[in-house]
């Protein structure tokens, strides 16, 4: 179970995978990770996997049909080897959805702690114009033995679809963060 510890009405994102260069694809697993992984009903397969730097690994899973250039369902797995704790991570995340503000008057987060575990999450909604995209995230964070890994959750909408998205996320926003902090949290190898 997790207790809510700080809410903020603001909406940001970090566009899941925009922000890394698309040159370096490739479908290794990375991280060691059963592929597919199953969340709500639907199975997720290894699309994309980088290493950015020497200690930070990035994999991307969408369901069949689905590109990374219009999904609208992805699920994330990363791995941090260093000196951070999942709060670190979830403060550093919060920083940068506040200097999102400046520029998206949609940033909206809430920060979750787990009452049983060491870990954090956050849920979180960014919009880009630029895009026409609005995208709502959930990021689990949880200790591994040389530093961080996330496990993450990524609704998107775009062009006209934007409106219905955020009128259903009302709705769908706890269902979905429920049901993913009660998904089993992938082992990395």
């Amino acid at each position: 179970m997790y207790i809510k510890i700080f809410t903020m009405l603001s909406l940001i994102s970090t566009f899941s995978c925009s922000s890394l260069n698309r040159r370096t694809i490739t479908a290794a697993d990375l991280l060691g990770v059963n592929d597919p992984i199953k969340f709500d009903n639907s199975l997720f397969f290894l699309v994309w996997a980088a290493k950015p730097q020497p200690n930070y690994t990035k994999q991307e899973y969408l369901p069949k049909g689905e590109t990374l250039d219009r999904y609208s369902r992805m699920i994330l797995i990363e791995n941090f080897n260093g000196k951070i704790t999942p709060e670190n991570a979830v403060a550093s995340k919060v920083n940068e959805l506040q200097q999102r503000k400046s520029f998206d008057p949609t940033v909206n987060f809430e920060i979750i702690k787990s009452e049983s575990t060491s870990e954090y999450a956050i849920d979180f909604i960014i919009w880009s114009e630029k895009q026409n995209i609005v995208e709502w995230n959930i990021y689990r964070y949880r200790p591994t033995k040389s530093g961080i890994a996330l496990f993450g959750l990524s609704l998107r909408a775009y062009d006209y679809d934007q409106k219905k998205f955020l009128s259903n996320l009302r709705f769908t926003r706890i269902k979905y963060i429920v049901e993913f902090s009660k998904s089993e949290f992938p082992i990395i190898n």
